[in-house]
């Protein structure tokens, strides 16, 4: 049908924004989104074993992999036309980055961006940060350079929300709009 009857209910306005752009490419709504999802999916199944992998052995990795594929909310999602795994996918992408060994200046800047664009599509990714900047801060003993690179990642985050916010502000008088 046309998209001009769509509402989604309780959504910051990323997602339809990034459903729409994707959407003008295939033109037909319900396949973007199913092939999102599965997409989605498949990556959460892949990144669960990277990011085990970073903190444990290869064997738990792969236990933990394991019990993520078969979770039957995962497969209910994934072959689901909903909105709900592509910002757990950008967090399982930026769990990743985060987990690393070595972590870098890059991989500071794209977990800001992908928790970023997360929250744009789900709120919810908020909480995530949280505890993403927990985890910077308690990583190991240098304080001074876990704090500076908290620092980096909440900047980089909100410079991508701020677009977000300013929209809602402007349009509807709030920072944080569910229902528009």
């Amino acid at each position: 049908g046309n998209g001009w009857n769509v509402k989604l209910f309780d959504v910051p306005v990323g997602g339809p924004i990034i459903f729409a752009f994707l959407n003008s490419f295939i033109d037909d709504g319900f396949t973007t989104v199913k092939a999102i999802q599965v997409s989605s999916g498949t990556i959460i199944v892949f990144l669960s074993y990277l990011i085990v992998k970073n903190i444990f052995s290869r064997k738990i990795a792969l236990l933990s992999q394991i019990f993520i594929a078969m979770n039957p909310r995962l497969e209910f999602l994934s072959i689901s036309a909903l909105n709900e795994l592509l910002p757990i996918a950008l967090i399982f992408l930026s769990l990743y980055f985060i987990t690393k060994r070595n972590l870098l200046q890059r991989n500071l800047f794209l977990v800001g961006v992908l928790v970023g664009i997360s929250f744009m599509i789900r709120y919810q990714a908020l909480f995530v940060l949280v505890g993403i900047l927990l985890y910077v801060l308690l990583r190991d003993k240098k304080i001074k350079k876990n704090l500076v690179n908290a620092i980096i990642i909440f900047s980089v985050f909100f410079v991508m929300i701020t677009p977000l916010l300013g929209y809602n502000y402007f349009t509807h008088g709030v920072l944080l709009d569910a229902d528009q």
